[in-house]
């Protein structure tokens, strides 16, 4: 059996276990308000009829267990699959992340919250430049307590800041003062920069209407933002539209806030074998596109022609 086809067998079991997870959730939604019901006209009646709620609590637990194993075995059978295939020599450990605290203070891109979620941790070498990269989800979560005459109702309001992608590249120049990127559409940006930068006049009309770029008083972004460097951002802002790009010492940090995270199933792909690949691989694709142009003599011919097929 070719490697293919037993990527297909596992992926008809992900597709069972999925639609057993489902159907089960149904059952769950089926028979919690049915056998309430019909528990509470039994025991009017001076019965007992608990046997609807007990399927209810069944299904509730199959569909939990089948959901989880789904996760984990998806993980395992899509993304290490592309991840072996795309970055070799890679290390993933999918229950780690970036701490606040590297989020904050090193990547600097996006405003503080109050609630971090960080896994999919993935890092290693590609052509000679290290990368690290995981999903990154900030909230901020405000509690409020609003008062109705007499009574007191606690409310509590998210604002999600970020979800998507964070990853951390060798930078190909050293910048001794930081140079901040952003997209015009990148929102929640890192407000404690502000009160240091000005903004750097570029050259460069189609790149100044979609980048807002920002230096600390006294650099200068012309040392990293060359013309390389500028197609480079341009293409990713093309894939993404809405990224930030801090570049400090010999690191990139790049965040990318896709709305979702990496290395998970889609309801809109189905069980297409082919969009889930297509999926994972654009989640990595960021690292590849960008070291390629970095060591390609001509950022054009960065296409995709030389990608590898599963």
């Amino acid at each position: 059996m070719n490697r293919k086809t037993k990527i297909r067998f596992q992926m008809l079991g992900l597709a069972i276990l999925k639609i057993i997870s489902l159907l089960t959730l149904v059952g769950v939604i089926i028979c919690t308000p049915v056998g309430f019901v019909k528990m509470v006209i039994k025991s009017a009646e001076g019965e007992s009829d608990g046997m609807l709620l007990l399927v209810a609590i069944i299904c509730l637990v199959v569909s939990l267990l089948t959901g989880i194993i789904f996760r984990y075995s998806y993980k395992r059978v899509i993304v290490k699959n592309v991840l072996d295939v795309e970055l070799p020599g890679y290390t993933w450990s999918p229950n780690d992340g970036f701490g606040q605290g590297l989020i904050d203070s090193n990547i600097r891109l996006v405003e503080a919250g109050n609630k971090y979620k960080s896994e999919d941790f993935i890092y290693g070498e590609y052509k000679g430049y290290h990368y690290e990269q995981a999903d990154v989800k900030i909230e901020n979560v405000v509690t409020e307590r609003v008062d109705f005459g007499r009574h007191r109702h606690t409310k509590v309001r998210v604002f999600k800041h970020f979800d998507g992608r964070m990853i951390i590249l060798d930078s190909p120049v050293y910048v001794k003062k930081p140079v901040y990127v952003f997209s015009y559409y990148f929102e929640h940006r890192y407000g404690g920069l502000y009160d240091k930068l000005t903004s750097e006049e570029l050259k460069d009309k189609v790149f100044g209407e979609l980048f807002d770029v920002k230096v600390q008083m006294g650099g200068s972004a012309r040392t990293i933002l060359d013309e390389k460097m500028k197609k480079i951002l341009l293409a990713a802002y093309n894939k993404y539209n809405k990224i930030a790009v801090h570049f400090q010492d010999k690191k990139m940090y790049i965040a990318i806030n896709t709305k979702e995270s990496a290395f998970d199933w889609r309801w809109t792909r189905g069980f297409s074998f082919k969009k889930e690949v297509e999926a994972a691989r654009d989640q990595i694709y960021v690292i590849k596109d960008i070291v390629d142009a970095l060591t390609s003599e001509d950022v054009s011919d960065n296409n995709s022609d030389d990608k590898i097929k599963m």
